[in-house]
């Protein structure tokens, strides 16, 4: 799943073939929702995965990219 602010879309792929799902008119503000719903709510996608090396990997960089968003947004208030 991606994000393009070219043209407000969110686009899903898949890894095992060349399908692909896009969704037009999502802001940003829409897909930050969204990505914090499948993480963040009673059945998270985290329960449902398997971990792999790439997958944790992922987990530290979205982690870091977080942080960092809190950090520059709670020294702003």
């Amino acid at each position: 799943m991606f994000y393009h602010g070219g043209d407000d879309s969110m686009n899903f792929s898949s890894h095992e073939d060349d399908g692909r799902i896009e969704i037009y008119g999502i802001d940003a503000d829409d897909m930050f929702q969204c990505a914090g719903n499948a993480l963040c709510c009673n059945m998270s996608i985290l329960d449902q995965i398997k971990p792999k090396p790439w997958q944790l990997e992922r987990a530290h960089e979205m982690i870091a990219k977080l942080q960092a968003f809190v950090d520059k947004h709670e020294k702003a208030d």
